[in-house]
């Protein structure tokens, strides 16, 4: 859970190199300036970036509500 209040597009939200991550998080940003940038991925000299709303949400639900 990212509770955000400062500039969140100054930076990523998460940054990673040469490495691995799983993330599940949700933000809350009430000064108007969420993170643009969610995850910086960087492989060698490869560097790729998930922006904000790029992500995927899937709601949870039970398997009574199915």
């Amino acid at each position: 859970f990212s509770y955000t209040t400062t500039a969140g597009s100054l930076a990523p939200m998460f940054v990673t190199t040469n490495s691995r991550v799983f993330t599940f998080f949700g933000e809350v940003c009430f000064s108007g300036d969420p993170f643009r940038v969610l995850i910086q991925e960087t492989q060698n000299d490869q560097r790729k970036e998930i922006l904000n709303g790029d992500g995927l949400t899937i709601p949870y639900r039970s398997a009574e509500s199915r």
